[in-house]
């Protein structure tokens, strides 16, 4: 080869340096700025090989994202093009991957060790540095090393940087090609260098890799550093991986650099459990400061001194270097292990860390341009708004809401991922995303983002159980009702694609599933405040409704969350129910509301400039037509560099004069242009495949997707996936593939309708959602349904929306069952169908039911009479049994209950034919409570005896289980203790199967009542003690009686201070929540505990009080007779004849209300 130099885009390459296992490192030099750097190339013959291909292409995408001091800096990506491959005379080949980046002259290999105590500490911040950085945005390296810790000379200074992404584990570790066996696993062959692997990497257990699986790789290169030699050594890899896994880090020998006080730290660097380890690179950072100011060491983070003389301790750096840089090409090759192989000081929250415009080099980046992070520029008062929040949570001032709201393309999401990037890299707090998206698909909402945070996809019940467990176990909550809660609502979002049968378990009703989640972030803030990030928000009416569940005040200590939550007000403008929430949210005290507007010009142009090295004169063209769209500007960039029309300058890329004419006036037509260029020379299939994606949502499920490519005789296309992602216009996640914008997305949905095919595949989605799922999986049918109205099916869709709508109303979902509500009202108006159709009737019936459940009983009343009012011969004669048991429970809640009675019995004459057994069996149900509610304990159990029967005829084991509890409660009032028992026990074990937390802790009080009336108090006190904590979780209002029975059995047990102090707090509670029928226990409870004091004058007076509360109520039960006998007796013994009288008067005409067949 000549000694002239190859041009190769905006470099220069002058010599090759060396050779590996991937490939080789030529030397080279930018042509304008004369910077040095390195190209790495991939071997023809090994560019051809599917691993080493993906190897190359995941160091690019991991390390492409991160832009920090101590990660290695990239410049370009591409492929050698023909010129270049013969200037070279045939030494670099045509079509062979290069990655240019930054020239190292070393790394920590290269160094004498042992290192000086202050070196060692700089050195190690600075790989903590980086790690963070690359953690925060979701990379975890998995190969830390000497060898991949490079140093870059900068004058008299070191700066040590991370490099070999290669192995890193990121979102895209798995991709959509691996098949599915890898979600439902729980192992992966290990990979990385034995010497430094952490325990779940020689297991192979990919769910428990995190930061602190790099920390602990750190951690032995520490020791290493400090010592010289490794801390574990041996014959083979298999003998190595054994120490890792069984042996202690052994001490630092006495000549190591800071042998007693490094032990500590590096003992829990590499602790064998991973969470016994620091969990963030600042952590680890923190305590390492921390020991350096007790050794003296000043400002470990300074740079580190280069060889210009010794140092404190009379040592230089490094003692030896190599001859040549080094870039270590055969990392990757030899990191799989074979026999032969032998909270940091948080950064300033209101900074950006510096994109580093000194590395965007005149021409080039052109390659990394989609898969680089974008910079956020200005937005300071947004930010300050942002900081102001997380510290008001930090502060335990409670739970805190941002909404960032605007525009489509303004930068909300990204103001939203620069926090959480933030909070996670200073270990400030710890942040988790939701997405949300019309149709509600696999990836939507609160659910799919534990099941993230839990890394528990793809696992299927029994297996996810065991994981949700041992995650609380480290919370010290050995709670099963926890667990298995947790189990069922993350079931669905997490369930396996090869699962064919539906969960066992019901859906959560919505205020247990609010708890569950609100109690779950609870036990994560304990250690740093949990950041949410919610994105697209007026998508999620559930999210929406937790989080007007979670910001209102609640007793005890403050949930420390920050919420922030990206709202588009075009998409409010069609969503008026959605619109609706969005309001209520924003009168909340805890509510501050944001408008993301376009940049400034000036802060535009920063953008720009930050983008790719552009002409300024082409710089300032980009700054005219995005006009303050960040989302405009970046579009329009990568459209160029898309279309290969720029051209790098000395001064920045230009574009060719002939391509500047006809540039789109729109997002859509710039996206048209760019899937035009990506996907056009792939053929349609390319584009159909992209075209069924956006029809399945923002978030796409593969399962569902091959089950669509079925149905429309499509293939699953990894040229055009791999094309899309490259471009930064599609993420790939171990569950499926998320387009980068809904923009995006919107895009091919009118390309589709402008070709005429979207509604065939919409009626394609429809049936692949049926064929990829379990009958009855919860959210399917609303699905479907949502596919068959845009495909223009509105009577197709009617039978799903009453489907999906009695499946909210089932689990309480009232925002979700609102909203189908609205859907299934157009789509009977679509249909033109008649005032009488009976499917009118059965949606005035859902609308009732939502009033009931809401607590508008006059609503829901109006609603039903509608329907009943109506003559016999109409329509809706065949939905009148289910008004009529609807009104039977209206009239029941409203406290009419003789006419609930009424109702339930004329509905029970309508109930005929045989396949009404069921709707007859609800008609026996709601009657049997009436019963009971009045004491007609017999009627009420022969009712509850054969709705139970028709009930087990038909399946319905929740029902059972409340025909069961019923039958407890008339067992426990008559006395007949061990029956009561029996039925509640059964009852609990169906309603802990089917996930019913609320009803699940009735049984436990029903429990508790029979152990206190057996003279078992510790044991009731035990029960109504675990009852009372599942209430308080699901914030309702019946907790009150729980702490009711539980002071009594305090005062039973002779505590009547303890019972004292927890009527008083009763009292408060109740008067705030407006429960004055529970008042009169209160008060005699109150009474009892005073009856064995000295204050006569606060007996007289509660004992007046008492009975003011008795008359005014009207309330007759057992445990007010009981609380009111032990008054008299205390009294009596006090010498009090005559308040003992008073307080068994009251105690005597409770025992006569009591006598059996009167009402209580």
């Amino acid at each position: 080869m000549s000694d002239a130099p190859i041009p190769l885009g905006p470099f220069l390459v002058t010599h090759r340096l060396g050779a590996g296992g991937m490939g080789e490192v030529w030397h080279a030099r930018h042509g304008g700025s004369g910077t040095p750097a390195a190209i790495k190339v991939i071997l023809s013959e090994q560019a051809r090989e599917a691993r080493f291909r993906e190897d190359f292409l995941r160091e690019v995408r991991a390390a492409a994202r991160l832009d920090h001091p101590h990660v290695i800096r990239l410049h370009d990506f591409g492929l050698i093009p023909p010129e270049c491959a013969a200037a070279s005379e045939g030494q670099l080949v045509a079509g062979s991957p290069f990655l240019a980046m930054e020239v190292a002259s070393g790394s920590l290999e290269d160094l004498a060790t042992p290192l000086s105590a202050a070196t060692l500490l700089r050195v190690l911040r600075d790989v903590l540095s980086g790690v963070g950085h690359a953690h925060a945005r979701g990379v975890i390296h998995r190969d830390l090393k000497p060898a991949n810790v490079l140093m870059v000379e900068e004058g008299a200074h070191a700066r040590f940087v991370l490099s070999d992404f290669g192995i890193a584990h990121a979102s895209e570790r798995h991709g959509a090609d691996d098949g599915d066996e890898w979600l439902a696993a729980t192992a992966e062959k290990p990979v990385g260098t034995p010497a430094y692997m952490a325990p779940e990497q020689l297991h192979g257990q990919w769910r428990d890799f995190g930061p602190w699986t790099d920390l602990y790789q750190i951690g032995i290169m520490a020791w290493e550093l400090a010592t010289g030699r490794r801390p574990f050594e041996g014959r083979s890899w298999l003998e190595i991986g054994v120490q890792h896994i069984e042996k202690p880090l052994p001490s630092l020998p006495r000549d190591a650099s800071l042998p007693g006080p490094l032990d500590a730290w590096l003992a829990r660097m590499c602790a064998k459990e991973p969470h016994l380890r620091f969990q963030r690179a600042a952590d680890a950072a923190s305590a390492l400061d921390a020991l350096a100011r007790r050794l003296g060491i000043a400002n470990p983070t300074a740079p580190v001194p280069l060889s210009s003389g010794p140092d404190a301790e009379g040592r230089t750096l490094p003692a030896r270097r190599s001859s040549a840089p080094t870039l270590h090409l055969g990392a990757t090759a030899d990191t799989r292990p074979t026999p032969e192989a032998d909270a940091a000081l948080p950064p300033d929250c209101g900074a950006e860390g510096a994109p580093a415009t000194a590395s965007l080099l005149a021409g080039a980046g052109a390659g990394l341009f989609g898969l680089r992070c974008l910079p956020l520029v200005d937005r300071e008062d947004i930010r300050a708004t942002l900081d102001a929040a997380f510290e008001a949570t930090r502060r335990d001032e409670g739970p805190q809401l941002v909404l960032l709201e605007g525009g489509p393309g303004t930068g909300k999401s990204r103001i939203a991922q620069w926090l959480t990037e933030q909070v996670h890299e200073s270990g400030r707090g710890t942040p988790m995303r939701a997405v949300h998206q019309q149709g509600r698909g696999p990836s939507h909402g609160l659910p799919r983002m534990l099941a993230n945070y839990c890394r528990a996809l793809g696992l299927d019940t029994e297996r996810l159980r065991q994981r949700i467990g041992t995650l609380l176990a480290r919370h010290a909550v050995v709670d099963q009702w926890e667990r298995d809660g947790l189990t069922a609502l993350l079931g669905d979002a997490s369930a396996p694609e090869t699962n064919t049968t539906p969960s066992r378990s019901r859906p959560a009703e919505q205020r247990e599933q609010h708890a569950l989640i609100r109690r779950f972030l609870h036990r994560i803030a304990t250690v740093r405040p949990v950041v949410l990030w919610l994105d697209d928000l007026h998508f999620g009416p559930d999210t929406m409704d937790f989080l007007e569940f979670v910001l209102q005040p609640t007793p005890g200590s403050p949930l420390r969350l920050l919420a922030v939550a990206t709202v588009r007000t075009d998409e409010l403008e069609r969503l008026p129910l959605h619109d609706a929430q969005i309001r209520t949210l924003r009168a909340l005290e805890a509510t501050t509301s944001v408008t993301v507007g376009p940049l400034k010009p000036d802060d535009q142009g920063v953008l720009v400039d930050r983008l790719l090295g552009l002409d300024p004169e082409l710089a300032r063209e980009v700054c005219a037509r995005s006009a303050g769209n960040p989302l405009f500007a970046v579009q329009l960039v990568g459209d160029w560099v898309a279309r290969e029309v720029l051209e790098p300058t000395t001064t920045g890329f230009r574009v060719r004069d002939a391509d500047r004419r006809d540039l789109p006036d729109d997002l859509h037509g710039l996206w048209n242009r760019r899937i035009e260029q990506i996907l056009g020379p792939l053929g349609p299939g390319a584009l159909h495949l992209f075209e069924l994606a956006a029809a399945l949502g923002l978030a796409i499920d593969l399962r569902e997707l091959r089950a669509a490519l079925v149905e429309r005789q499509g293939v699953l296309h990894p040229a055009a996936r791999d094309a899309m992602a490259s471009a930064g216009l599609l993420h790939l996640h171990d569950q499926g593939w998320q387009f980068a914008h809904p923009l995006l997305r919107d895009s091919f949905e009118r390309r589709s309708r402008e070709a005429g095919r979207w509604a065939d595949i919409q009626r394609a989605c429809a049936r692949a959602l049926e064929r990829a799922h379990a009958a009855g999986t919860p959210g399917v049918a609303a699905r479907r349904a949502h596919h068959l109205l845009a495909a223009g099916q509105p009577r197709a869709a009617i039978p799903l929306l009453v489907e999906a709508t009695e499946e909210a109303i089932g689990t309480v979902h009232l925002p979700l069952a609102r909203d189908l509500l609205l859907h299934l009202d157009a789509g009977l108006d679509a249909v033109h169908a008649p005032k009488d159709d009976p499917d009118r009737g059965t949606a005035l019936l859902l609308h009732a039911d939502v009033h009931r459940l809401a607590g508008d009983f006059t609503g829901a009343g109006a609603l039903i009479a509608r329907v009943l009012d109506e003559p016999a011969a109409s329509g809706w004669q065949p939905v009148r049994g289910r008004a009529l048991v609807l009104m039977a429970n209206v009239a029941r809640q409203g406290g009419r209950t003789e006419e609930a009675i009424a109702h339930a019995r004329e509905a029970r004459t309508l109930f005929v034919a045989p396949d009404e057994e069921d709707g007859l069996a609800r008609a026996e149900l709601a009657e049997a409570i009436a019963h009971r509610v009045l004491g007609n304990t017999a009627e009420a159990a022969t009712l509850y005896r054969s709705a139970m029967q028709r009930f087990a005829r038909h399946r319905n084991r929740l029902s059972e289980a409340h025909c069961l509890l019923g039958l407890g409660h008339l067992a426990r009032h008559r006395g007949a203790l061990a029956e009561a028992t029996r039925h509640y026990e059964r009852a609990g074990r169906v309603f802990a199967d089917e996930n019913a937390l609320l009803h699940q802790a009735h049984c436990i009080n029903g429990l508790a009542e029979v152990a206190r009336f057996e003279g078992h108090l510790d044991d009731a006190a035990d029960g109504y003690r675990k009852a009372l904590g599942i209430l308080e979780a699901l914030g309702v209002r019946s907790a009150s009686i729980l702490g009711i029975n539980l002071a009594i059995v305090e005062l039973l047990r002779g505590s009547a201070e303890e019972a004292r102090v927890r009527f008083d707090a009763l009292l408060a509670a109740i008067r705030g929540s407006g429960q004055h029928s529970l008042l009169p226990f209160v008060h005699a409870g109150l009474l009892a505990c005073l009856a064995s004091g000295d204050d006569e004058d606060a007996i007289r007076t509660q004992l007046a009080l008492t009975g003011d509360q008795l008359d005014a109520s009207q309330a007759v039960d057992r445990d007010l007779a009981l609380l009111l006998e032990e008054a008299a007796h205390r009294l009596r013994e006090r010498g009090r004849p005559a308040l003992a009288d008073g307080a068994a008067a009251h105690a005597a005409r409770q025992r006569a209300a009591l006598a059996p067949g009167r009402p209580r």
